[in-house]
């Protein structure tokens, strides 16, 4: 409703089982935070493995936000993807 656009950045610890364990905020506008949070939190990674055993690892997680032809764009993202 706000229209607001921007990346938020949010920094991630996955456990051995590939399940979010921590996230921090590397940086974003404070009207996105909660929504990349709440989104980032959800995801579920193919656990890594190093000697055979299954073990955690951290990452960075980047979301675009953009209202501007969000139609047009997820119509090409479709397309190109399937």
């Amino acid at each position: 409703m706000a229209r607001i656009e921007g990346k938020v950045r949010v920094s991630i610890l996955v456990d051995g089982k590939g399940e979010v364990f921590c996230i921090k905020v590397v940086s974003g506008h404070p009207l996105l935070v909660a929504v990349a949070l709440d989104a980032a939190r959800k995801w579920k990674f193919k656990p890594m493995t190093q000697d055979g055993k299954s073990v955690g690892f951290y990452g960075v997680l980047e979301f675009h936000f953009s209202t501007t032809n969000a139609d047009a764009n997820l119509k090409s993202c479709v397309d190109a993807h399937w």
